[in-house]
Formats: C-alpha cells, sequence, structure tokens
C-alpha cells in the first residue's frame, strides 16, 4: 500500500517500460490536478490510454486489513 496518489501528474520519463507493468489500481484519493512542472498527463488518463482498470475512493487501510 502506499499512504497517498502522487500529485505530481506523471512525467513522460517515468515510462521506461515497453508495455505496462501494472494490472490494476486501488487508491483512497486520487489527484486529478497535477501541479509538477514536468507532468505530461494524469494518471487517469494515463491508465486510460493503456486500458489499466482502476478504483478510487475506498479506504485502503480497512482493505489492506481485510486481505491481511
Amino acid at each position: 500500500t502506499f499512504e497517498e496518489n502522487d500529485e505530481h501528474g506523471l512525467p513522460k520519463h517515468f515510462e521506461w517500460v515497453e508495455g505496462i507493468s501494472i494490472s490494476g489500481l486501488v487508491l483512497g484519493e486520487l489527484c486529478e490536478s497535477p501541479s509538477h512542472w514536468r507532468h505530461s498527463k494524469t494518471l487517469s488518463k494515463w491508465m486510460e490510454e493503456h486500458d489499466v482498470p482502476g478504483i478510487s475512493g475506498l479506504d485502503t487501510r480497512a482493505l489492506t486489513k481485510k486481505i491481511r
């Protein structure tokens, strides 16, 4: 688990792998207005372009406890 979603957006230089290496993403909160000066798109836009499913607005701590 990771405490919070990156509010900086997704800089192009972080896409170093050919293809997708994530099958889905669960977030407590999704930032739709990134502020980092190098961001090229939002996380949700990147996920949409690569057909990666995701859900936000969940209590991820409670979910983690349930899974464990």
